[in-house]
């Protein structure tokens, strides 16, 4: 089984050079969901989140890393592909608590008042409407 510490290690280098819609280096991002989030298996997917959506990652990497077949799975229904609907993204990472987990606790970062009053209005308007969406989806029993 991988460590947190693997898996930080791994995510740094990946995420390295990148920045977030207010210039602040990446990986901040990451470790600011994975501390929201409760269990390791929780840590690791929230350290793990973006990889396969904003590096050169593959599933082939993660597996020789030693990432749990779980968290793999997580990971792929996080995994938001360009050009897909996002409400039935929403709807099939619901299915699997870790996976929603994670995007609670990324939702959670993403929506900071902080962070969000330093973007554009516009911007700012449009992730609020679409994490509106995502939470009432998550949300709903």
């Amino acid at each position: 089984m991988v460590t947190i510490k693997e898996v930080l290690r791994f995510a740094k280098a990946k995420h390295q050079g990148q920045v977030d819609k207010n210039s602040v280096p990446y990986i901040q991002h990451i470790i600011r969901v994975a501390r929201k989030t409760k269990s390791i298996d929780e840590r690791i997917l929230a350290i793990l989140h973006d990889v396969l959506e904003d590096t050169d990652t593959t599933l082939e990497e993660l597996v020789n890393l030693g990432v749990e077949d779980k968290i793999i799975e997580a990971l792929q229904l996080l995994t938001y592909q360009k050009g897909s609907n996002y409400q039935e993204y929403i709807y099939n990472l619901k299915k699997n608590n870790l996976a929603k987990a994670v995007k609670l606790a990324d939702i959670a970062d993403n929506t900071e008042p902080k962070r969000l009053e330093k973007l554009p209005i516009a911007l700012r308007e449009r992730l609020r409407k679409k994490y509106e969406l995502a939470l009432s989806i998550l949300n709903e029993v």
